[in-house]
């Protein structure tokens, strides 16, 4: 990577090995941009990339849990916490998302495929824990983005922090 002279570097990968991704770049000598997905923010990636976790950009869903900021995010995080012991990830508020909105689908258009699928892509800015969800005629989810930068363990906003 470091002789490649590249500007920037994409990180995706399975569970924790973007962690692993991250810090074996980093200590090889490369000083562009890393970027990752909302995973990278996960606990375990970060204690794996360490001081190579700081700056990397992130596409994230806007939810966390130790900051909800709507009704349907309390709501989940009490329940889940209530229930699970420990916070819900933002891979639980997909899971979370895609049950409601599946059975919202079955109610609507009814249980087989094609109905259900017709439903989905009917659907325009269902409210789910994820923000609004809207389904386009091949049925691929729009679910609302945010860029963050991770700054000591934390995803905050992009224009908040500098790599």
């Amino acid at each position: 990577m470091k002789s490649s002279r590249a500007k920037g570097a994409y990180l995706i990968g399975f569970g924790d090995s973007v962690g692993l991704m991250a810090k074996q770049i980093v200590e090889g000598g490369f000083r562009g941009a890393l970027y990752s997905f909302s995973g990278f923010g996960a606990p375990k990636v970060l204690e794996i990339a360490g001081k190579s976790a700081e700056g990397v950009v992130i596409s994230a869903v806007p939810f966390d849990a130790a900051a909800p900021t709507t009704e349907k995010q309390r709501s989940l995080v009490e329940r889940y916490q209530s229930r699970f012991g420990k916070p819900p990830s933002h891979y639980s508020a997909f899971a979370y998302d895609l049950g409601t909105v599946l059975a919202q689908a079955a109610r609507d258009g009814g249980t087989d495929a094609k109905s259900i699928r017709s439903a989905l892509v009917a659907m325009k800015g269902w409210s789910g824990v994820l923000g609004p969800v809207s389904f386009d005629a091949r049925g691929e989810a729009s679910v609302p983005l945010k860029m963050r930068r991770m700054v000591s363990g934390k995803a905050i906003p992009i224009d908040a922090g500098k790599r």
